[in-house]
């Protein structure tokens, strides 16, 4: 239950965890404190479920993986201990988790009555196969009329139903199978690749990766940790695994003699733009301060790319179940017209 309750409630604890550590509590008094203000349904304490791995010295970060947080929270978690700025490496998950739940209540609420229409009308096709159809099919071969093309797309559905099901089903057990062979075989830094070329999609995983990389490698070296040691504990990262081949790929480069901002240009899913920050932060000598700046144009550019694409989504889903009518209405019209000018 504790688990469950923390899970739905995370972005709430680590502002409030990390407001509290900035205050100059320490990390068991903060959790004791958020304990007494903040129970789950039960009304059980929660500094319960990190009593234990505290007392035994385990990572925070570790404490958070294993309660089910949010990835996000894990790894801003890892960044934090190791630059310290645990507390505002908190906040600034909760303040992303709780960006993420806004715009998912908000796409749901936008999905709510397109979904709603999409299943009257899936029950509306399955009442018109049924019984409609069959019946215009015996009033179209007694007038002797011809279906048009879309009707007897329908007709063929309605004869070939359970032939259909089938090839679905098979279809999803193939899906699933190619999944499991070729989609976990594949490394996460290739995931990313891939994910990153896809239409609409691939600018966000662009931004995100982009923002991930800028925004925990300013606030690294703000601390004073070298770029070496930076670049290590980046590709130490518990949850973002494909940061450990990016590092790798980076590293690489940085051998052969080529400045870091070139180095970073080997990585095909952050933006291009991020090589000449880096270069114009290294001349300047403001490399910390430029990502720092730069990370959150990339997030803010990001939230505003998935709150324009929710903005879209729903007229084009009322498009397509309007004109799917629309078609079936003409459909339905044209022959009867045919008919009547037979009689």
């Amino acid at each position: 239950m504790k688990k469950q309750w923390l899970k739905a409630n995370e972005a709430v604890f680590l502002k409030r965890l990390g407001r509290l550590l900035q205050e100059g509590y320490s990390l068991d008094q903060a959790v004791q404190f958020l304990s007494i203000q903040l129970a789950d349904k039960n009304g059980e304490p929660i500094d319960t479920a990190f009593q234990g791995p505290l007392s035994r010295g385990e990572p925070f970060y570790q404490i958070l993986s294993s309660l089910g947080f949010h990835p996000t929270a894990v790894s801003f978690s890892y960044y934090g201990e190791n630059n310290g700025q645990l507390a505002a490496m908190l906040e600034t998950a909760g303040d992303i988790l709780q960006k993420n739940r806004k715009i998912k209540r908000k796409l749901a609420k936008i999905l709510s009555y397109p979904t709603f229409l999409i299943f009257f009308t899936f029950v509306m096709m399955i009442l018109f196969q049924s019984i409609i159809l069959p019946q215009f099919q015996s009033l179209y071969s007694s007038f002797s009329v011809e279906p048009n093309g879309f009707l007897r797309l329908l007709l063929w559905l309605n004869v070939h139903s359970s032939a259909l099901m089938i090839s679905i089903i098979l279809f999803c057990i193939f899906s699933y199978l190619i999944y499991r062979r070729w989609w976990l075989a594949i490394t996460p830094f290739n995931k990313q690749v891939i994910l990153s070329r896809l239409p609409l999609a691939g600018s966000l995983v662009r931004y995100w990766n982009t923002y991930y990389f800028s925004f925990h490698l300013s606030e690294l070296l703000k601390n004073g940790i070298s770029l070496g040691d930076c670049l290590e504990l980046l590709s130490g990262d518990p949850q973002k695994t494909d940061l450990s081949m990016a590092i790798t790929r980076i590293r690489n480069v940085l051998l052969t003699g080529k400045d870091f901002h070139e180095a970073c240009q080997v990585i095909p899913y952050w933006r291009k733009e991020l090589a000449k920050i880096i270069h114009h932060g290294d001349i300047s000598g403001t490399l910390d301060r430029e990502l720092f700046n730069y990370s959150h144009h990339c997030l803010d550019m990001l939230f505003e790319k998935i709150e324009r694409y929710t903005q879209v989504l729903q007229p084009v889903v009322f498009s397509l179940i309007g004109l799917f009518i629309i078609i079936l209405y003409i459909s339905i019209l044209l022959p009867t017209f045919q008919i009547i000018g037979n009689i």
